[in-house]
């Protein structure tokens, strides 16, 4: 059987292949909203599926992806960069947007912009709203957030199984925590960022996210999201910051080997590359290990920020799109960090980050923006506009 190393490797040089055609920094985004009846509460089936039509019959769009008769996903085409898409993160009223790569700050606000007023548009025309909040106000275990399909059935079995291993007890608001949260995600790569041969990239990153976590935190905060991150997968190490000595390309690999793998046909037993009966290959079972690291690399080669609640508006995730792509961009041109990065190793870090990750106010950490404001100005990535949000901030900070 094909080993974890070799697989990366393999699909790496693929995926990698059609990357050397992308510009040296491309960047993308996953946000993800709720879908909201005009009774206050979620939405329902009914309502989604009529929103995903109607999104669906807009100009540019398309019905990418059915399931037993449902519509699942939906498309945009943008013209020379591929297609953007729209899906149920959770049925029936957690929606995330999945933007394609854009090697353009501007492009990516722009392309923001279209799908949000075409998601508005289609909204409003069946009767639903869009919330922007990164929490519901309801419990996870609603009914109404609550889907009964053998897929989220065998999911919230899953997330049992879990906490039964880990010698507690079975909890129906742990097992169904993600209805209720929502997230904005950062993906960025580029032809110069390989963090698979230069594995220290993502090591440095990780240094970074404790000092990101006050901007990323302006307007909401993610104790609700991590809490129960922690409260379901404290006994494996690849939750939020991950619990490992260093990150780099042997340790990664073996926490991934101690890591459950969701596998809906079986529930009632814990699985892992280690001890798993199942006999399909890596390549089946990858994207069912449950990595959950907040910063996560891509077998397409990017890399996922994954640490941050959802961003209550076009403007704020671009300001957290530029902070991140500034970082990146200082990572890879410079081979040493600043003082207050140096303060830190790894272990360091990771208690900085769960310390603040579980905190109700965090203060925005002046030096890292003013870090990415640098860079961005550098690199000529005419983006600093997009750090306004943050600027105004530092400004009212004194």
């Amino acid at each position: 059987m094909q080993s974890l190393k070799d697989f990366l490797e393999e699909s790496l040089k693929k995926n990698l292949a059609q990357a050397r055609r992308m510009q040296p920094w491309n960047i993308g985004v996953e946000h993800e909203f709720f879908l909201m009846s005009s009774d206050g509460l979620p939405s329902t089936i009914e309502e989604s599926q009529k929103f995903l039509k109607a999104l669906s019959s807009l100009p540019s769009w398309r019905v990418f992806e059915e399931k037993n008769g449902s519509i699942t996903k939906v498309s945009k085409e943008t013209p020379g960069k591929g297609y953007s898409q729209l899906k149920y993160d959770h049925e029936p009223h957690l929606m995330e947007i999945s933007s394609c790569f854009f090697d353009s700050l501007d492009q990516l606000r722009l392309e923001l912009s279209l799908i949000f007023e075409n998601i508005e548009i289609a909204a409003e025309s069946v009767g639903v709203s869009v919330s922007m909040q990164d929490t519901l106000e309801i419990p996870s275990d609603h009914q109404r957030v609550t889907p009964q399909n053998s897929f989220y059935q065998s999911l919230r079995e899953f997330r049992k199984d879990v906490l039964i291993y880990s010698k507690k007890q079975s909890n129906p608001k742990l097992e169904n925590y993600a209805s209720t949260i929502a997230a904005t995600q950062i993906h960025i790569s580029g032809t110069g960022f390989d963090w698979f041969n230069n594995p220290s990239l993502v090591r440095r990153l990780y240094l970074y996210e404790p000092f990101i976590q006050g901007w990323a935190n302006l307007h909401s905060h993610s104790t609700k999201r991590w809490k129960p991150y922690a409260a379901v997968y404290d006994q494996f190490p690849l939750v939020g910051f991950p619990n490992l000595e260093t990150w780099d390309i042997e340790h990664w690999l073996s926490a991934l080997k101690q890591t459950p793998i969701f596998i809906p046909e079986h529930t009632g037993h814990i699985h892992t590359l280690s001890n798993k009966t199942d006999t399909k290959d890596i390549s089946q079972l990858w994207y069912s290990i449950r990595d959950l690291q907040i910063i996560r690399p891509k077998i397409y080669g990017s890399l996922e920020f994954r640490a941050d609640p959802a961003q209550k508006s076009i403007d704020h995730i671009m300001a957290l799109a530029a902070l991140r792509l500034g970082i990146c961009m200082y990572v890879q041109n410079h081979p040493k960090d600043p003082e207050f990065i140096q303060s830190l190793d790894f272990k360091g870090a990771y208690k900085l980050w769960w310390k603040q990750a579980l905190t109700e106010k965090l203060n925005p950490h002046l030096a890292v923006l003013e870090l990415a404001l640098r860079e961005l100005g550098l690199q000529k990535a005419a983006s600093n506009q997009f750090l306004i949000r943050y600027t105004e901030r530092a400004k009212e900070a004194g």
